[in-house]
C-alpha cells in the first residue's frame, strides 16, 4: 500500500513539475532536460533495483557509460545547434 502511495505522490510531482516548467520555458527547452533526465535516472534505477553492475565485466560497464555519454552529448549537441526562435510580432 506504501508503495502505490508513492507512486501515486511521484506521479503527482513530476506531472505538476512538468506542467510548470512548460508555462516557464519553451518545449525546445524543457524537452532535452526532462529526456537526459529520465535516461539518467533509469539507468541509475535499473543498476540499484537489479545490481547490474555486479555482475558485469569492466569492457561491459565502460560500453554502457560511453554509450550514456553519448546520449547526453547528442541531446546537448541538437539543442546547442537548433535555430533561435523568431522574434514575436507585435500586430503593427
Amino acid at each position: 500500500v506504501m508503495s502505490i502511495k508513492a507512486i501515486g505522490i511521484a506521479i503527482k510531482l513530476t506531472l505538476e513539475g512538468s506542467s510548470q516548467a512548460l508555462d516557464t520555458f519553451n518545449t525546445a527547452l524543457v524537452s532535452p532536460i526532462y529526456y537526459a533526465m529520465f535516461t539518467s535516472l533509469t539507468i541509475l534505477a535499473s543498476s540499484i533495483m537489479f545490481k547490474d553492475w555486479s555482475g558485469q565485466s569492466a569492457s561491459n560497464i565502460i560500453s554502457v557509460l560511453c554509450g550514456f555519454v553519448t546520449v547526453l552529448s547528442g541531446t546537448m549537441v541538437l539543442h546547442s545547434t537548433r535555430e533561435p526562435d523568431p522574434p514575436p510580432n507585435s500586430g503593427v
